[in-house]
């Protein structure tokens, strides 16, 4: 389903209409049913297991249904617990074939039997006077002794036995189990804890530790209960490091006010920096977002652009007030002459993060509150910066009447020089300025490519995948080995984490874990199926006996390379034919294969010839490991071709036939068992008839079956059928009405999927031109979904540039200056791509961000140049060359400060805020240095050549820097 639709109940209604309309009808007898689990998407962020090597699966569910009543009644923030794991109980019957044979009892008459007698049925009712009672006979099983006990008879009637001397018959466990659950190598349950619509999950974690410990002290020896994934000490640990990050923001942000403006005039801007955060907090608070590490990134990343406004006015008031006018005048000048200007800077910059919120896809939704957090603090920053600012000003602002501006001061003069250089040279610079361009664009495309970062939270996976048509136990096998494995090398049992230091404190507030022993603290293994969904990045296997999934819980997420590459090998080592992926969790999606190549033809066997020349290919890649297809290997299937004359004269058709092998090779569910008295998982209990010979690891003794027919004969398989062992397609997929099969891979640890990529799609292009028309490709993986992102993003580019172009347009009610401004934007690239490469950061979803976000801090450079340049000329009445000179010099201080405010506050985000939002950081801080200096160059020559502003013979006069007063 596209991510763009959010009311998808109706969605789900309709699919369920026309499933029921148009396909259930049509589906041939005996098919099961499409099942439609719209329950899907529901996320249990909190899995917790309980298990013990000692303790029955009944004994375990009842310890976990206790546990699910008490964290529901005592933790009103959950929304919904599931217990997975659960084994589903079986009355099983088996018997003797031969002794079956020897009664003259046949396999129809204990079916009709158990039918009959294990019924519920009601017996009408009776009118006694006013009251009418209503009869219920007996007549389901009670207890186990009812069914043996049951009486069975043969066909002619001449003879009867209880049904427990030719079977054995017991309550046990479904043999095989198709999916089961273990926990530091135990058997055991899991409790899938989801969260309460609106609730708060720090609130939850909180109360399920408090009810945990109260559980723990009353449960019995050698019970064990612990956590799998732990959603809300992950939330705690991010919430709580980006807090630190952005108290170190405001706190860097403030002293560089104060270092430069002195301790008035810095504390008058920094007194802008907690009112903004205030407004911007309410404002998320009545628009319903919580704080979250989004949010608190949006904070930080707003905090250095929110001062910007405080510091042109408070610089502006200065510089009028050393000018010679009142304190009064210079105020309310200030805020009448910067209004409209600040208004449409912050807009600008609003309109420049508005890509992220309108991208249609999930990242947007994701990470869309960081415009909402933008918006907010920046208008939030815009109406105190006209209100209370100019009211600081006026109280405590302090200058000398007789110190002026000093223009003449070195760091003025070199710019002044510079400036000059430029505008005298101004086809020279632009020039320059488009070959710097050009080799921005050109590095971007040396720089590491990669859709989203892996996460930094200590919880890795194992991905295990068997050949179709392995046998669920033998996969369980292999779990149980590398239970043991793990156990023997790496496993550190509980532990304390050590006390935080005084710098993990000053850095991440105390969040880094640290212990005695490195390793894996916890782990949980599925076997036969995923994990419940812990996360909207994980989407779990379905239930599939070759399949397991192990998450583990480690001290460091440094640790994750080593131990996966450890068990990868060890397995592979082992086990040849193992399909094994291990890797950290992904910021975003996580995929046990990054790489997804999807191909469909309607001619199968070139879609084969296709699977195998990209397969081929993939292997061939340094980057990659682990290739398959879903469509998988040939199996083989033993096929028995039943001779209908043979069969009908020995007694059989072929519904009996396929009912009497189900019997002796697997059980034949022959009835259900009813225990209203027990749990609800063993409420209703199927009866299984199941013969006691084995045919396992033989093929050829399935010729040697012996069916018995309505006469109580018994007759060998092989007399009337034939057996054959045929190798087919296990799977075959259709997509839009064609074959489809999908090619899978891995990517090694020291490279990204979009690298790998780089490297596969122009050998994919031209083979595809081999193939021709009759094979479709599509993308899949972190492929499909960073190219989805990234399309949807750039697609609403056009729209923030043209809103950016239409503000400043209509602010100057010029073209030209518009133009000029918006020619700004590009300046930043070579800063963004030199930053990129020697941080050696990747330029993915996070870094696009960043860069469409930039767009609109750098236009208030420029906004604020071309503003001055205006009210140079039209209010003092300057002359063309001087407007631009006098303009763009006396806004240098301003934009220094505004820059230097922005960059210390984005350090943090930078040293601190961890691979997810460092390109971010990374592509503000080194754009915004590039586009600073050389918009203050370029800005005025783009200006001057579009008002025909000539400098050749320009000589700067020094005596026209008093204030003139028109």
């Amino acid at each position: 389903m596209k991510a763009e639709y959010k009311d998808i109940q109706p969605i789900w209604q309709e699919l369920r209409d026309r499933i029921n309309t148009f396909v259930i009808p049509a589906l041939p007898p005996g098919i099961q049913t499409p099942q439609i689990n719209t329950f899907y998407g529901d996320i249990y962020g909190t899995l917790l297991a309980i298990g013990g090597p000692d303790y029955t699966y009944d004994e375990l569910y009842r310890a976990a249904d206790q546990l699910k009543e008490i964290l529901l009644f005592n933790v009103p923030q959950i929304g919904s617990i599931e217990i997975t794991g659960v084994q589903n109980e079986a009355v099983y019957i088996d018997i003797d074939n031969k002794m079956l044979s020897q009664t003259g009892i046949t396999l129809d008459n204990i079916l009709n039997t158990l039918s009959s007698l294990n019924v519920i049925i009601k017996g009408g009712d009776i009118v006694i006077e006013e009251n009418r009672l209503k009869i219920t006979p007996s007549g389901n099983f009670k207890n186990i002794d009812d069914i043996s006990n049951t009486i069975i008879t043969s066909p002619d009637g001449k003879s009867s036995v209880y049904l427990k001397e030719v079977a054995n018959i017991y309550k046990g466990y479904q043999d095989p189990s198709p999916y089961s659950v273990d926990f530091n190598g135990n058997k055991s349950l899991v409790l899938g804890i989801s969260l309460g619509s609106g609730e708060d999950v720090l609130l939850m974690g909180k109360g399920i530790q408090e009810t945990l410990k109260k559980f723990k002290n009353n449960i019995p020896i050698g019970l064990e209960v612990g956590e799998i994934y732990y959603l809300p000490d992950l939330v705690q640990t991010n919430v709580t490091a980006f807090i630190v990050n952005l108290f170190q923001a405001v706190f860097t942000i403030i002293l560089v006010m104060l270092l430069f403006l002195g301790i008035r005039s810095g504390l008058i801007v920094a007194a802008l920096t907690p009112t903004s955060i205030a407004f911007a907090l309410i404002g998320l608070y009545y628009m319903g977002y919580g704080i979250n590490q989004i949010t608190l990134a949006g904070l930080i990343i707003a905090l250095g652009m929110l001062v910007d406004n405080a510091v042109v006015m408070s610089e502006n008031v200065m510089v009028l007030l050393e000018e010679g006018q009142s304190r009064m005048d210079a105020c309310l000048e200030s805020s009448r002459t910067l209004a409209i200007p600040l208004l449409v800077s912050s807009l600008t910059t609003i309109m420049a993060f508005s890509p992220i919120i309108l991208n249609k896809e999930n990242m947007g939704e994701y990470v869309g509150p960081l415009t909402i957090v933008v918006m907010l603090a920046l208008l939030g920053s815009w109406i105190i910066n006209q209100t209370f600012i100019p009211l600081l000003c006026y109280d405590f602002i302090k200058v000398d009447p007789d110190k002026k501006q000093n223009l003449n001061s070195k760091p003025y003069l070199i710019y002044r020089t510079i400036l000059i250089t430029v505008l005298k040279n101004k086809k020279i610079t632009l020039l320059l300025t488009s070959l710097s361009f050009i080799l921005g664009l050109w590095l971007l495309t040396l720089a590491p490519s990669n859709f989203m970062p892996n996460s930094t939270d200590p919880v890795m996976s194992t991905y295990i995948t068997l050949p179709k048509g392995t046998d669920v136990n033998f996969t369980r096998e292999i779990v149980e080995d590398l239970n043991k494995y793990i156990k023997t090398n790496y496993s550190t049992g509980p532990q304390d984490r050590l006390p935080p230091g005084i710098w993990d404190y000053i850095t991440t507030g105390g969040t880094t874990k640290t212990y005695e022993k490195a390793g894996v603290l916890s782990w949980g293994s599925f076997i036969g199926g995923g994990a419940p969904r812990f996360s909207t990045g994980y989407s779990p296997q379905t239930n599939l006996p070759e399949y397991a999934y192990i998450m583990y819980n480690l001290t460091d997420y440094k640790l994750i390379p080593k131990i996966s590459e450890d068990i990868n090998s060890y397995l592979l080592n082992k086990y040849p034919q193992i399909d094994v992926v291990s890797k950290g969790l992904g910021s975003g999606v996580s995929l046990a294969k990054d790489l997804g190549y999807v191909f469909s033809s309607r001619d199968i066997e070139l879609l084969k010839k296709v699977s195998e020349e990209v397969r081929n290919k993939l292997v061939s890649l340094d980057g990659t490991f682990a290739v398959t297809d879903t469509w998988g290997e040939q199996v083989p299937k033993i096929y028995v071709e039943v001779d209908s004359e043979k069969a009908q004269m020995a007694g059989f058709s072929n519904e009996t036939i396929g009912r009497d092998l189900q019997f002796v090779l697997q059980g034949y569910n022959a009835s259900i068992f009813r225990n209203f008295d027990a749990p609800p998982k063993s409420t209703i209990v199927p009866i299984v008839l199941r013969g006691t010979e084995k045919y396992d690891d033989d093929i050829n003794s399935i010729q040697s079956i012996e069916l018995i027919n309505s006469k109580g004969e018994s007759i060998p398989l092989k007399q009337i059928a034939n057996i054959s062992l045929e190798y087919n397609d296990s799977l075959v997929g259709t997509r839009n009405m064609a074959y489809s099969i999908e090619i899978d891979a891995a990517v090694k640890s020291t490279t990204t999927p979009l690298e790998v990529n780089k490297v596969f799609m122009p050998w994919l292009e031209e083979k595809l031109k081999e193939w021709g028309p009759d094979v479709k490709y599509s993308s899949a993986g972190t492929t499909q979904t960073s190219e989805d992102n990234q399309q949807a993003l750039f697609k609403q580019v056009p729209i923030a540039i043209l809103g950016m172009f239409f503000l400043v347009v209509a602010q100057f009610n010029s073209l030209k200056k518009g133009l000029c401004i918006m020619l700004v934007i590009p300046l930043s690239i070579p800063g963004v791509a030199v930053g990129l490469l020697l941080t050696g950061t990747d330029l993915g979803f996070m870094a696009m961000i960043g860069i469409i976000s930039l767009a609109g801090v750098v236009l208030n450079h420029a906004i604020i140049l071309v503003d001055k340049m205006t009210i140079e000329k039209d209010e003092l009445k300057r002359s063309d060359q001087n407007a631009i000179v006098f303009g763009c010099q006396s806004r240098l201080r301003p934009i220094f400060l505004t820059v230097a405010t922005t960059l210390v506050g984005l350090l943090p985000l930078y040293f601190f805020g961890g691979p997810l939002f460092q390109p971010v950081a990374v592509v503000l801080i080194f754009g915004l240095v590039t586009d600073t200096f050389l918009a203050l160059g370029v800005i005025p020559v783009i200006y001057a050549l579009f008002y025909g502003t000539n400098f050749e013979d320009y000589q700067y006069d020094e005596s026209l820097l008093e204030y003139k007063n028109n």
